[in-house]
C-alpha cells in the first residue's frame, strides 16, 4: 500500500512538472481532467519536441504502461479507446497500455502530438485514494545517435463516485 501510495504521489508530480512551460523535457503528458467518474472519458495530451540543437529525429518510439498502482488494484477498470495525431502507428487500443510512433522527421524545434482517450469503465470502482495513472517510455533516434528515456513522463487522475 505505501509503495502505490508513493508511486502515486510520484505520477502526481511528475505530471504536474510535465504542465509546466519552462519545462525542457522531450516528453509532455498532460490530462484532460485531474478526476473521472465510472463511464467517462480522459484524454492525454502527449507532446514530444525535438530539443535537439541541430539534428533531426529521425524515429521516435512512445510507451504508456499502466502505472503500478492502477494495475494491481482490481477494481480500476479501464482501456484506451483511442489513437490519434501526429503518429503514424499505434497499438493498444483495447487494453490499458500503448505504444506509438511518432510522425518523422522531426526537426529542431519541431513537436508532434498524440491525442490519447481513455475510458474508464462503468463497473469500475471509484472512491477516495483510486486513481489511474500511466508512465511513459520514449526512444527515439537521430543521425548520430540512439536516445532510450525510462520513465520519460507520466499523467494520472483520480477515479471517484
Amino acid at each position: 500500500m505505501l509503495r502505490s501510495m508513493a508511486l502515486a504521489v510520484a505520477l502526481l508530480l511528475a505530471g504536474a512538472s510535465t504542465a509546466s512551460a519552462d519545462n525542457n523535457e522531450p516528453l509532455r503528458i498532460t490530462a484532460s481532467a485531474a478526476e473521472a467518474h465510472p463511464g467517462d472519458t480522459v484524454t492525454y495530451t502527449m507532446t514530444y519536441t525535438n530539443n535537439h540543437q541541430s539534428e533531426d529525429v529521425q524515429f521516435s518510439y512512445a510507451s504508456l504502461t499502466t502505472a503500478y498502482g492502477s494495475w494491481i488494484d482490481p477494481g480500476i477498470k479501464h482501456q484506451f479507446i483511442g489513437c490519434t495525431g501526429d503518429i503514424t502507428w499505434c497499438d493498444g487500443v483495447g487494453t490499458k497500455s500503448l505504444a506509438l510512433h511518432h510522425a518523422v522527421l522531426i526537426h529542431p524545434g519541431e513537436t508532434r502530438t498524440a491525442t490519447l482517450t481513455i475510458k474508464v469503465a462503468e463497473d469500475s470502482a471509484c472512491d477516495q485514494g483510486r486513481y489511474i495513472g500511466h508512465i511513459a517510455y520514449h526512444y527515439h533516434e537521430t543521425p548520430t545517435q540512439a536516445y532510450s528515456v525510462p520513465y520519460a513522463a507520466g499523467a494520472s487522475f483520480r477515479v471517484v463516485c
